[in-house]
């Protein structure tokens, strides 16, 4: 570090090398008030790329300082968006009219193109959006790329949901010989609920984070930041089914199955050992895949919560509404899905969700 100041989060400094002087003034008032990291703090001998790989993954805040020579260097635009998919950026701009890279402009920058190395108003508005972050602390070591960017997480939601869209699917026939209220068909309700918590509890995770941005007035952060602490994934948690339960109102003696052992044919009977079995392990896949949504939706909350801390409240509204349009496919078919189960519920004589 430049300096001894304890600090919760390191501050990260990008840069142009061409501009290291005048950086180093900037890293030089900083640093009476943060923990400063930036390459001139390297060890010789150090692996160059690792150590800055390092740092700017724990950094609790990424400052990049756009110039008309940094503008124009791919690493400084590759440092500064791993800053902005976080939601850890703050821009400085000290070159006046430069033209900051596509990405970065709906990112409010603080402009420093006339600071005479003392406190301004610029100055404050930094020392501000920087601590705001830093007090949050170092970054998570593991965090998930931008729901936006999401490129198998939400897809394989989708091949999970319709994978047990297609499973019960195959058991709806029950509905024609079963006894509507009877005790096998309460079974298989139970059963079908099992899956239709777990369909239903994702769906409330996301719906909880799209509202606040969808809702009339000022983005509030503190729903963001109880889901980042872990809301979403307690009300998929608590809320979602499990397969022993499932299997147990299948598998029960005298329940389900002994029924259709004297009612159904080898066929029919056949199809829906095989449609059990395979749902006897969706803890451990099906379900699982749905549950990561909780898990990419946390991590995505905090960078929402570091951009509304830090005063970017547009850019938080435009990431929520884009990890919306990313999040529609995935709620149409948790729609159909529960409509499909209380189709079925319906058929077996009960009108109560499922």
């Amino acid at each position: 570090m430049s300096n001894n100041i304890p600090s919760l989060g390191t501050v990260f400094v990008s840069y142009a090398r061409e501009d290291r002087e005048r950086v180093r003034t900037l890293v030089d008032h900083l640093s009476s008030q943060f923990s400063i990291w930036w390459d001139a703090d390297i060890e010789p001998g150090t692996w160059f790329r690792q150590a800055i790989d390092e740092q700017l993954d724990e950094a609790a805040c990424v400052i990049v300082v756009w110039t008309k020579h940094s503008v124009g260097k791919q690493f400084v635009s590759d440092e500064a968006n791993r800053g902005l998919s976080r939601g850890v950026l703050v821009p400085v701009v000290l070159d006046k009219d430069v033209k900051i890279p596509v990405g970065f402009g709906e990112i409010q920058f603080i402009d420093l193109s006339d600071w005479q190395q003392t406190e301004s108003a610029e100055m404050a508005k930094l020392v501000k959006r920087v601590q705001s972050l830093v007090e949050r602390g170092p970054s998570p070591r593991f965090q998930y790329a931008p729901l936006e960017t999401d490129v198998w997480m939400v897809e394989n939601s989708l091949q999970a949901t319709a994978e047990l869209r297609e499973l019960t699917a195959r058991i709806r026939s029950l509905g024609e010989i079963l006894v509507p209220g009877s005790a096998p068909a309460a079974d298989l309700l139970g059963a079908l609920k099992e899956v239709g918590n777990t369909y239903r509890a994702v769906n409330t995770a996301i719906t909880s984070f799209i509202t606040p941005a969808v809702e009339q007035g000022p983005v509030d952060a503190k729903p963001f930041v109880e889901m980042e602490r872990g809301s979403l994934l307690t009300t998929i948690k608590n809320g979602r089914g499990h397969c022993s339960r499932l299997l147990a109102y299948y598998g029960r003696y005298g329940g389900l199955r002994d029924w259709l052992k004297t009612k159904a044919s080898a066929e029919m009977l056949a199809n829906v050992d095989e449609v059990f079995s395979r749902l006897g392990t969706a803890d451990g896949d099906l379900f699982a895949q749905l549950v990561q949504i909780g898990d990419l939706l946390t991590s995505e909350s905090r960078a929402i919560t570091n951009l509304l801390l830090a005063g970017q409240e547009a850019a938080a509204r435009k990431r929520i509404l884009a990890g919306r349009k990313k999040l529609e496919p995935l709620e149409q078919q948790l729609s159909t899905a529960m409509n499909e189960l209380q189709q079925v519920a319906e058929s077996l004589g009960y009108a109560e969700p499922v």
